[in-house]
This record gives C-alpha cells, sequence and structure tokens, in this order.
C-alpha cells in the first residue's frame, strides 16, 4: 500500500474557529493529487475480500486469549511451540500491521477529505445530523 500524505484532522482546525487555518484545509485539498488509481483501490478491495492479507490474524488474536503468565510458561516450557508457532506469528505480524496501518491511514484520510468537503456546505450539520428512522410497528 502506498504511503498516504498527511492531512491535518478538520475537525481540530473547525475547533480552533481560525478561518486561516481553515482556508489552508481547503486548499490542501484542493491541490492534493489522488491517492489511489481506481484499478489499486480494486486491486485492494479484492485482497480485502479474499482475506489473503490476515493469515496471522487469527492466530495472533489467541495469544491474547491467554493470562499473561499462561503464555509465559507454555512458550518457555515448549522450545517446540516458541519455535514453530510463535516465531511464525511474530514474523508474519509486523508486514500485516504495516498493512493495516496503510489502510487505516487511507481511510483517516478519505474521512478527513470528506470533511473538509462537507464543510463548503451551509447545511453540513444537518446532513451529519443521523437520520431518524421510524420504528416499525409490531407485527
Amino acid at each position: 500500500m502506498s504511503e498516504v500524505t498527511h492531512i491535518p484532522n478538520p475537525v481540530e482546525a473547525a475547533d480552533d474557529h481560525d478561518p486561516a487555518k481553515e482556508e489552508e484545509l481547503f486548499d490542501m485539498q484542493r491541490e492534493a493529487p489522488a491517492v489511489l488509481t481506481q484499478d489499486k483501490m480494486f486491486s485492494l478491495e479484492k485482497a480485502i475480500e479474499a482475506d489473503r492479507e490476515g493469515v496471522c490474524r487469527r492466530p495472533a488474536l489467541t495469544v491474547l486469549t491467554k493470562p499473561g503468565k499462561h503464555l509465559l510458561d507454555e512458550i518457555g516450557n515448549d522450545a517446540e511451540l516458541a519455535a514453530a508457532e510463535s516465531a511464525q506469528i511474530l514474523q508474519a505480524l509486523g508486514p500485516y500491521t504495516e498493512r493495516l496501518q496503510s489502510l487505516l491511514d487511507m481511510l483517516l484520510k478519505s474521512e478527513a477529505w470528506l470533511m473538509v468537503a462537507l464543510a463548503t456546505r451551509e447545511d453540513m450539520n444537518e446532513l451529519l445530523a443521523p437520520a431518524e428512522v421510524p420504528e416499525r410497528p409490531n407485527a
């Protein structure tokens, strides 16, 4: 995944009520290039849907289901487990978390861009207010 250019959080800038900062955000967004091509976006979506990226997720989360002492004892007393499973999980986890962080960065950038774009509208607050859904009558 590509590195994502940082855009300041528009919510923080809006809280400052500094028109210069707010205008700077608009200028930054106006000049910002697209982060992804459509081909890259579809490729990323396919990889997420196929879950090729997360083969170490379940084993890593399983580690968190054990108390710390139990995990220390289990790994410390079983060299086979430590070498075969824990080391493999640990080795796969670094690149996986980097990819997840990159995806998170892109999603946060998308959120910031949408917030800046919506801030150009006078009805922004109404658009962001949760829509009221009528309750269904009991059947």
